[in-house]
């Protein structure tokens, strides 16, 4: 997508004309949408701060919201690390049993 269609589609996401974007890492960066109420990562990241990054999108200024990870056992150990760099804990989605 050029340059000027990212800015319209930017502009309408932001006009809530379109309640769904999905954006790469480089589109997203320097994007500000304060109205940002979730955001779910479908791409496990391999270092902490660009989780950090993707998900301090959602829920600025004290306003609630949700970020969900898509993971696979192969995103184990990249969770370990964001747990240990953000001394939170890591709170799992309910299983089918559980639901």
């Amino acid at each position: 997508m050029d340059h000027d269609a990212r800015n319209i589609n930017l502009n309408r996401f932001r006009a809530r004309k379109t309640m769904l974007m999905i954006v790469s890492d480089v589109a997203a960066r320097g994007i500000d949408l304060p109205l940002l109420d979730n955001v779910i990562n479908f791409d496990f990241p391999s270092r902490p701060k660009l989780f950090v990054h993707r998900m301090g999108r959602v829920a600025r200024n004290g306003r609630p919201g949700t970020a969900i990870s898509l993971v696979t056992s192969e995103d184990i150990p990249y969770m370990l690390d964001l747990h240990l760099f953000l001394s939170k804990p890591i709170k799992a989605a309910p299983t089918e049993e559980e639901v």
